[in-house]
């Protein structure tokens, strides 16, 4: 029996060896890539989500603030013992609020 120490493939061998290795690793790296890309992706979508429902939430409460606003005015009318109708006070107020906005615009 002969033991082999030391074994040398062909040149060609080993080129096409180190030619698989490489491939190998640009796959992983490739995926590797891809994921970090992926994450990013979905973050941005999530912060993007999270900021559009902030958002929401914000327009929401103003415009509880309104109503609450409304209700109040309308309470303060009714205690002064003006005598209008419901229904005229929400229109001078309404009314009001829009000239409001108008002169938000105009600013």
């Amino acid at each position: 029996k002969t033991l082999i120490t030391k074994v040398e493939p062909d040149a060609e061998v080993k080129q096409s060896m180190n030619e698989i290795n490489a491939a190998q690793r640009k796959r992983v790296a490739a995926q590797e890539l891809a994921e970090a890309d992926k994450i990013k992706i979905v973050t941005a979508a999530e912060a993007e989500a999270e900021k559009d429902r902030l958002h929401g939430v914000g327009i929401a409460e103003q415009r509880k603030a309104i109503v609450d606003g409304l209700a109040d005015s309308i309470k303060e009318l009714k205690g002064a013992n003006v005598e209008m109708k419901e229904e005229q006070i929400m229109s001078i107020l309404l009314t009001n609020q829009y000239l409001d906005t108008l002169n938000n615009f105009a600013d």
